[in-house]
């Protein structure tokens, strides 16, 4: 914890990202060894590790970091000047019918990563830092009137 509050206070998203991902494969790794075991990741779940690895190896350092709930569902980090090009490689390998119009990472190859999981995901939700808790009006809220989130 004070590893990771450090890297927040010192703005240094590596270390903050490699730590996020060290913390969540370490607790995936204590589920699977209790006895019986407790399997939260899916197949997708390791394919959008097996991406973000490879985004991160083609750009030649660590600009996205995963993390699961406990459950099969992703939540990656990343600044927001890399963003557009991570949720495009994220939309044209897990989205199906995805028309993702942001520039995939230069140098970005899909190497090491599964083709197979088209249709694996079936909604993104993009979300940045905010200026801290506020009460939303109604309009502002992620959900719609059916409980589902709203679409943009």
């Amino acid at each position: 914890m004070k590893e990771i509050s450090q890297a927040i206070q010192a703005k240094d998203f590596e270390t903050f990202a490699n730590l996020t991902m060290q913390d969540s494969n370490q607790f995936h790794a204590v589920c699977q060894d209790t006895h019986p075991p407790i399997f939260y990741m899916n197949d997708v779940s390791r394919a959008i590790i097996a991406a973000v690895n490879e985004i991160n190896r083609s750009a030649g350092k660590t600009i996205a970091a995963y993390t699961y709930d406990a459950g099969p569902n992703a939540v990656i980090y990343a600044l927001q000047k890399d963003m557009e090009g991570i949720k495009s490689v994220i939309e044209q390998l897990f989205v199906e019918g995805a028309q993702s119009s942001g520039a995939l990472p230069q140098g970005w190859e899909a190497k090491n990563v599964s083709q197979d999981f088209k249709g694996g995901v079936s909604r993104l939700i993009y979300t940045k830092v905010g200026d801290g808790p506020r009460t939303l009006q109604e309009s502002e809220g992620l959900i719609g009137e059916s409980g589902m989130p709203k679409k943009q």
